[in-house]
Protein backbone atom coordinates (compact mmCIF):
# COMPACT_ATOMS: atom_id res chain seq x y z
CA UNK A 1 0.00 0.00 0.00
CA UNK A 2 2.80 2.41 0.80
CA UNK A 3 4.20 1.65 -2.69
CA UNK A 4 1.25 2.17 -4.37
CA UNK A 5 1.02 5.92 -2.52
CA UNK A 6 4.42 6.79 -3.14
CA UNK A 7 3.68 6.00 -6.86
CA UNK A 8 0.40 7.84 -6.89
CA UNK A 9 2.73 10.91 -5.18
CA UNK A 10 5.09 10.86 -7.62
CA UNK A 11 2.79 11.05 -10.83
CA UNK A 12 0.92 13.63 -9.14
CA UNK A 13 4.15 15.85 -8.47
CA UNK A 14 5.31 15.30 -11.95
CA UNK A 15 1.85 16.54 -12.89
CA UNK A 16 2.18 19.91 -11.17
CA UNK A 17 5.79 20.07 -11.90
CA UNK A 18 4.44 20.09 -15.79
CA UNK A 19 1.37 22.17 -14.95
CA UNK A 20 3.98 25.13 -13.61
CA UNK A 21 6.15 24.27 -16.05
CA UNK A 22 3.51 25.31 -18.63
CA UNK A 23 2.80 28.36 -16.74
CA UNK A 24 5.53 29.74 -16.71
CA UNK A 25 6.18 29.27 -20.24
CA UNK A 26 2.98 31.00 -20.63
CA UNK A 27 3.50 33.84 -18.32
CA UNK A 28 6.92 34.16 -20.14
CA UNK A 29 5.01 34.41 -23.87
CA UNK A 30 2.87 37.46 -22.07
CA UNK A 31 6.18 39.10 -21.56
CA UNK A 32 7.37 38.73 -24.80
CA UNK A 33 4.24 40.24 -26.21
CA UNK A 34 5.11 43.30 -24.08
CA UNK A 35 8.82 42.98 -24.92
CA UNK A 36 10.17 42.55 -21.66
CA UNK A 37 12.63 39.98 -22.60
CA UNK A 38 14.73 40.06 -20.00
CA UNK A 39 12.45 39.52 -17.40
CA UNK A 40 11.02 36.77 -19.86
CA UNK A 41 14.53 35.19 -20.11
CA UNK A 42 14.79 35.06 -16.65
CA UNK A 43 11.42 32.62 -16.29
CA UNK A 44 12.71 30.79 -18.67
CA UNK A 45 16.42 29.80 -18.91
CA UNK A 46 15.05 27.50 -15.96
CA UNK A 47 12.66 25.52 -17.83
CA UNK A 48 15.37 24.87 -20.46
CA UNK A 49 17.77 23.61 -17.55
CA UNK A 50 15.03 21.78 -16.23
CA UNK A 51 14.66 20.00 -19.55
CA UNK A 52 16.99 20.79 -21.79
CA UNK A 53 15.16 18.65 -24.78
CA UNK A 54 11.61 20.46 -24.74
CA UNK A 55 12.37 22.61 -28.19
CA UNK A 56 9.10 24.98 -27.25
CA UNK A 57 11.23 26.71 -23.95
CA UNK A 58 14.36 26.89 -25.82
CA UNK A 59 13.20 28.41 -29.02
CA UNK A 60 11.19 30.73 -27.08
CA UNK A 61 14.71 31.48 -25.10
CA UNK A 62 16.51 32.15 -28.36
CA UNK A 63 13.85 34.64 -29.44
CA UNK A 64 14.39 36.48 -26.29
CA UNK A 65 18.02 36.40 -26.35
CA UNK A 66 17.85 37.57 -29.87
CA UNK A 67 15.57 40.36 -29.08
CA UNK A 68 18.59 41.24 -26.21
CA UNK A 69 20.93 41.63 -29.06
CA UNK A 70 22.74 38.82 -27.17
CA UNK A 71 22.96 37.16 -30.69
CA UNK A 72 25.76 34.57 -30.15
CA UNK A 73 24.03 33.03 -27.08
CA UNK A 74 20.96 32.98 -29.45
CA UNK A 75 23.01 30.93 -31.74
CA UNK A 76 23.93 28.03 -29.51
CA UNK A 77 20.32 27.77 -28.42
CA UNK A 78 18.90 27.78 -32.98
CA UNK A 79 22.09 24.74 -33.20
CA UNK A 80 20.63 22.68 -30.29
CA UNK A 81 17.39 23.03 -31.83
CA UNK A 82 18.17 22.36 -35.53
CA UNK A 83 19.83 19.14 -34.60
CA UNK A 84 16.84 18.48 -32.75
CA UNK A 85 14.25 19.03 -35.80
CA UNK A 86 16.72 19.68 -38.51
CA UNK A 87 13.87 20.46 -41.33
CA UNK A 88 12.41 22.76 -39.42
CA UNK A 89 12.79 25.95 -41.57
CA UNK A 90 12.20 28.87 -38.76
CA UNK A 91 15.07 27.56 -36.89
CA UNK A 92 17.38 27.73 -39.80
CA UNK A 93 16.29 31.27 -40.83
CA UNK A 94 16.85 32.85 -37.42
CA UNK A 95 20.11 31.12 -37.12
CA UNK A 96 20.86 32.85 -40.07
CA UNK A 97 19.13 36.19 -39.25
CA UNK A 98 21.37 36.21 -35.67
CA UNK A 99 24.76 35.64 -37.71
CA UNK A 100 23.14 38.49 -40.24
CA UNK A 101 22.68 40.94 -37.34
CA UNK A 102 26.42 39.72 -36.23
CA UNK A 103 27.93 40.76 -39.76
CA UNK A 104 28.75 36.88 -40.92
CA UNK A 105 27.44 37.59 -44.03
CA UNK A 106 28.37 34.14 -45.60
CA UNK A 107 27.03 32.72 -42.39
CA UNK A 108 23.49 33.97 -43.08
CA UNK A 109 23.57 33.22 -46.73
CA UNK A 110 24.45 29.68 -45.53
CA UNK A 111 21.14 29.01 -43.28
CA UNK A 112 19.26 31.06 -45.08
CA UNK A 113 19.98 28.87 -48.20
CA UNK A 114 18.81 26.44 -45.74
CA UNK A 115 16.10 27.37 -44.77
CA UNK A 116 14.57 28.12 -48.21
CA UNK A 117 15.48 24.23 -49.48
CA UNK A 118 13.16 23.55 -46.61
CA UNK A 119 10.86 26.18 -47.48
CA UNK A 120 10.79 28.38 -50.45
CA UNK A 121 7.26 29.91 -50.29
CA UNK A 122 8.24 32.08 -47.41
CA UNK A 123 8.74 35.66 -49.02
CA UNK A 124 10.78 36.71 -45.86
CA UNK A 125 13.43 34.29 -46.11
CA UNK A 126 13.95 35.35 -49.58
CA UNK A 127 14.25 39.09 -48.78
CA UNK A 128 16.66 38.11 -46.13
CA UNK A 129 18.70 36.18 -47.99
CA UNK A 130 18.93 39.01 -50.98
CA UNK A 131 19.50 41.97 -48.91
CA UNK A 132 22.58 39.81 -47.06
CA UNK A 133 23.83 39.94 -51.03
CA UNK A 134 23.22 43.51 -50.96
CA UNK A 135 25.38 44.13 -48.05
CA UNK A 136 28.08 42.05 -50.23
CA UNK A 137 27.00 43.80 -53.73
CA UNK A 138 26.62 40.68 -55.08
CA UNK A 139 24.09 42.81 -56.78
CA UNK A 140 22.43 39.81 -59.28
CA UNK A 141 21.78 37.87 -56.87
CA UNK A 142 20.56 40.47 -54.55
CA UNK A 143 17.94 40.98 -57.46
CA UNK A 144 16.97 37.16 -58.05
CA UNK A 145 16.31 36.95 -54.17
CA UNK A 146 14.32 40.06 -53.99
CA UNK A 147 11.90 39.16 -57.30
CA UNK A 148 11.56 35.65 -55.61
CA UNK A 149 10.17 37.36 -52.37
CA UNK A 150 7.99 39.87 -55.01
CA UNK A 151 6.70 36.76 -56.80
CA UNK A 152 5.53 35.66 -53.20
CA UNK A 153 3.99 38.53 -51.87
CA UNK A 154 3.61 40.94 -54.22
CA UNK A 155 2.97 43.82 -51.68
CA UNK A 156 6.21 43.72 -50.34
CA UNK A 157 7.34 46.86 -50.55
CA UNK A 158 10.93 46.39 -49.04
CA UNK A 159 11.19 43.86 -51.27
CA UNK A 160 10.54 46.83 -54.14
CA UNK A 161 12.63 49.26 -52.31
CA UNK A 162 16.14 46.97 -51.74
CA UNK A 163 15.35 45.92 -55.62
CA UNK A 164 15.56 49.25 -56.54
CA UNK A 165 18.86 49.94 -54.77
CA UNK A 166 20.35 46.60 -56.09
CA UNK A 167 19.27 47.57 -59.92
CA UNK A 168 20.40 51.26 -59.75
CA UNK A 169 24.13 49.52 -58.91
CA UNK A 170 23.93 48.16 -61.90
CA UNK A 171 23.10 51.29 -63.57
CA UNK A 172 19.76 50.97 -64.38
CA UNK A 173 18.41 54.33 -62.97
CA UNK A 174 14.73 53.66 -65.12
CA UNK A 175 13.77 50.09 -63.61
CA UNK A 176 15.13 51.54 -60.09
CA UNK A 177 13.21 54.68 -60.23
CA UNK A 178 10.00 52.24 -60.90
CA UNK A 179 10.63 49.69 -57.85
CA UNK A 180 11.01 53.13 -55.99
CA UNK A 181 8.28 54.42 -57.15
CA UNK A 182 6.28 51.08 -56.68
CA UNK A 183 7.64 51.10 -52.92
CA UNK A 184 5.78 54.55 -52.41
CA UNK A 185 2.77 53.41 -53.40
CA UNK A 186 3.14 50.17 -51.26
CA UNK A 187 3.67 52.40 -47.89
CA UNK A 188 7.71 52.36 -47.85
CA UNK A 189 8.71 55.72 -45.97
CA UNK A 190 12.18 55.70 -47.10
CA UNK A 191 11.59 54.84 -51.09
CA UNK A 192 10.33 58.79 -51.65
CA UNK A 193 13.83 59.99 -50.63
CA UNK A 194 15.35 57.83 -52.90
CA UNK A 195 13.05 59.15 -55.83
CA UNK A 196 13.77 62.65 -55.25
CA UNK A 197 17.53 62.24 -55.35
CA UNK A 198 18.36 59.32 -57.92
CA UNK A 199 15.15 60.26 -60.25
CA UNK A 200 15.52 62.74 -62.40
CA UNK A 201 12.21 61.50 -64.49
CA UNK A 202 9.57 60.04 -62.10
CA UNK A 203 7.40 57.03 -63.62
CA UNK A 204 4.21 58.13 -64.71
CA UNK A 205 2.36 55.97 -61.67
CA UNK A 206 4.68 58.61 -59.46
CA UNK A 207 4.57 62.17 -61.45
CA UNK A 208 2.29 63.87 -58.87
CA UNK A 209 4.81 63.33 -56.07
CA UNK A 210 7.37 65.00 -58.29
CA UNK A 211 4.37 67.75 -58.66
CA UNK A 212 4.51 67.94 -54.97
Amino acid sequence: MMFRVLVFFSISFSIASAQTAANQNNEALKLMDQENYEIALQLLSPLVSAEPENTTYRYNRAVCLFNLEKYKEAISDYSILTKAIPDESEYLFQTGNAYDHLDSLDQAIYYFSKAILVDDAQPTYHFKRGTAYLKQKKWDRAIYDFTNAIKLDPEYHNAYHNRGIAVYKKGDSARACEDWCKAVQLGNPVSSSHLEKNCKIYPKSCTQLNDN
